[in-house]
């Protein structure tokens, strides 16, 4: 079979691959050589930039993340930018952190305040569970710690999120999302990076969550989950990326990965409780071949334990990659490759791919995104998926902006039925120098055939205040 022959020639193209990339860099060596100057010049200042890889997942190209919570896609970088930028991506987003705000104190500052006021409902569909609500109300922010040293940086970013329902104060916060990243240069060829980052989801919710996130400045797109399970839903992925220089131009990294993910409810198996392990490591290596083309070769395998909803699984895949830069601010990534997974019936194997185009107007911005691997999903599962996101954005006038977006998730196994699509629509108005007057929407259809997955509907409409401290750019 097709599938099974990309298996057999997947791990010797990784070191084909690897080969003719030495290759080339004989010459670079060679001019190198006579100068120590030379080889500590800085790359050139049009190389193509650092790939904002998820900071916990450890992943680039065609390589999904470890928990499959979201997946970000970026082109493979230049050996050299990591080294210099120490990138971190901002929390639930593509674009890189960015901690300046006029509230702060030291290191410690206070990103955004939010308020909004929902209006809709949630209802399931197969009868099964609770639902239906009149009103609520949610508060949420965003508290940052960045600290840059010589050579190192590190960051920690919490986003709590509490709510009021039908006029009582639910107990406990509703939501949290915390961060933790931090970047080493252990020598001028050698960086480490080690995040962790930990997901509470009490509801199915997603009022005021940006489900495709893009940016066309770091041509990066970040895929966050939307299907959810019937209950709540914990997850803390952690991991270390050692990489190397080998050139200017190329790159080699080893990702080691962990994940522990719960769900819990009255709806679940295993008297309310599933719980998962995922640990896993992934090889890379990047390649420039131009200051705006590169290339790359990527090798994942992942163990995945259950408690409760499936027996032991063993994940692995392999995978090519390349990204182009058409214009400043257009972006193209694509890869292709072979992933597969044991699923108690023998191994399956199927095609593993991506692809993404961020593109910035004037006026407005487009961003597109496929997966297909692991599925990017608020529930545990050990089953293969493939999802696509769409968003478009436009600025009306220098105060007025909106923005529409919609996405599909399936699940591509024979043994269970699941699938998800949105449809979400966000206005934001400036009142001030500081403050924005909000307007969100979202509709979600979801289903499974198993107890693993919330089947209904969110219809939900939300108007609200965001005051951002940040200085105005």
């Amino acid at each position: 079979m097709v599938l099974e022959s990309l298996r057999q020639w997947g791990s010797k193209f990784v070191w084909a691959l690897l080969a003719v990339v030495l290759l080339s860099c004989v010459p670079l060596w060679a001019q190198q050589e006579p100068s120590a100057n030379r080889a500590q010049q800085e790359p050139p200042a049009n190389q193509a930039e650092e790939s904002s890889s998820p900071a916990f997942a450890g992943t680039t190209g065609s390589i999904p993340a470890a928990i499959g919570d979201y997946y970000g896609s970026a082109p493979a970088s230049p050996a050299g930018d990591a080294t210099t930028d120490l990138p971190i991506r901002a929390i639930g987003s593509a674009s890189l952190l960015d901690a300046t705000s006029h509230l702060h104190w030291g290191d410690f500052s206070i990103g955004t305040f939010s308020y909004r006021q929902a209006f809709g409902s949630i209802v399931p569909t197969n009868g099964i569970g609770t639902g239906g609500r009149s009103n609520a109300s949610f508060f949420s922010t965003s508290l940052m710690y960045d600290k840059k040293f010589r050579g190192s940086r590190l960051a920690l970013q919490y986003q709590p999120r509490a709510s009021v329902l039908n006029g009582q104060f639910t107990s406990g916060l509703l939501n949290q999302n915390l961060q933790f990243d931090t970047y080493y240069m252990l020598g001028p060829r050698w960086t480490l990076s080690v995040g962790d980052r930990l997901i509470y989801v009490k509801d199915q919710d997603l009022v005021g969550e940006t489900l495709l996130s893009s940016d066309a400045t770091t041509s990066t797109t970040l895929q966050n989950d939307f299907v959810r399970g019937p209950g709540a839903f914990l997850n803390e992925s952690v991991h270390g990326s050692l990489a190397y220089a080998w050139s200017q131009r190329t790159r080699l990294s080893v990702t080691p990965t962990f994940a522990y993910s719960r769900e819990t409810g009255k709806l679940v198996l295993n008297n309310g409780t599933l719980s998962s392990r995922i640990y896993g490591v992934q090889t890379e290596i990047a390649h420039a071949l131009s200051a705006r083309t590169s290339i790359g070769a990527t090798q994942n395998v992942q163990l995945i334990t259950s408690v409760g909803a499936f027996g032991n699984t063993f994940y692995e895949q392999y995978g090519v990659n390349m990204s182009h830069q058409v214009g400043a601010s257009w972006w193209v990534h694509g890869s292709f490759g072979a992933a597969s997974s044991d699923l108690g019936s023998g191994r399956q194997w199927t095609e593993s791919a991506t692809a993404s185009v961020n593109k910035a107007f004037k006026l407005s911005s487009v961003a597109l995104a496929y997966y297909r691997g692991q599925p990017i999903s608020g529930y545990i599962t050990n089953q293969l998926g493939e999802r696509v996101d769409v968003t478009y954005g436009r600025s009306l006038s220098s105060r007025f902006n909106i923005m529409v977006g919609a996405g599909y998730e399936r699940n591509i196994s024979t043994l269970s039925r699941i699938w998800g699509k949105y449809v979400t629509g966000h206005a934001s108005y400036r009142l001030t120098r500081s403050i924005n007057f909000l307007g969100d929407y979202v509709l979600k259809l979801q289903r499974g055939s198993d107890a693993l997955i919330f089947t209904g509907r969110e219809n939900v409409a939300s108007i609200g205040l965001e005051w951002n401290p940040r200085p105005v750019q």
